[in-house]
């Protein structure tokens, strides 16, 4: 009797056994592309693969939890994490959010950087900043920059080009429309090695490296240090880094 209440009560007290119909809702961009999100071409905005699903569904897996993905402008990710509408929002960072302290952060589930997509002919030409003055740059509405590119947009010494995504920016690369994109390293790698390995490169300059995070509603359904401590044995153990360098289709 004595070993059946044990038993009971740990299950009880575990953090990692939840109801089978337990959620976790996650957030992707509209915007999120390959490695990240690959789409199920048959089904309109449903996930087949990628970094996110993956990187979700062992988080939730760990837990002992379902997913849910919900696809949202980047905009509209922060309100709806704000008011519970979505649990977990991952590959993002505190100064991407207007309210950062209405969010609890996760550990650093892997570092970034900002790059820029160009011509391979071009790929030399940008070095540094200043090397931007007078050029058309793609950029994604909605998105954070690092502040010497959002003051020389201010300025006007850089012409800010809105653009839908990846595929987008490369067809106006490919008409000389505009003179480089901005964006994740890890993107512009995947797009890269796509079928454009000769016609595109990344610029010499590194715009910003960053710590990237999950940000977690804090109307979360289970308590953040446990998510935590999932994601952090999951860093520690190489697991992000192993879906990082998985090849996704």
């Amino acid at each position: 009797m004595k070993s059946y209440l044990i038993a009971v009560t740990l299950m009880l007290l575990s953090p990692f056994i939840f109801a089978e119909d337990a959620t976790l809702r996650f957030s992707y961009w509209q915007e999120a592309t390959p490695p990240f999100v690959i789409l199920d071409e048959t089904q309109d905005k449903i996930v087949k693969s990628g970094v996110l699903k993956e990187l979700a569904e062992q988080i939730a897996a760990h837990l002992n939890m379902q997913v849910k993905f919900i696809n949202l402008p980047v905009l509209r990710i922060e309100p709806q994490l704000s008011a519970g509408e979505v649990d977990i929002d991952c590959i993002t960072r505190p100064d991407w959010k207007k309210h950062p302290d209405n969010l609890h952060w996760s550990p650093v589930i892997f570092q970034g950087a900002d790059r820029l997509l160009v011509k391979t002919a071009r790929k030399h030409e940008f070095k540094v900043f200043e090397d931007l003055k007078g050029k058309l740059l793609a950029v994604y509405n909605g998105y954070t920059y690092h502040p010497k590119i959002t003051e020389m947009i201010n300025n006007g010494e850089i012409t800010s080009v809105k653009v839908s995504g990846i595929d987008h920016a490369v067809n106006l690369l490919s008409l000389d429309r505009i003179d480089a994109l901005i964006d994740f390293d890890v993107l512009l790698e995947n797009k890269i090695a796509s079928g454009y390995q000769e016609s595109l490169a990344l610029a010499d300059l590194i715009v910003e490296r960053y710590d990237l995070y999950c940000a977690y509603s804090k109307k979360i359904k289970i308590e953040a240090n446990l998510v935590d401590s999932v994601i952090k044995k999951m860093v520690e153990t190489g697991e992000i880094n192993d879906m990082l360098n998985r090849k996704y289709h």
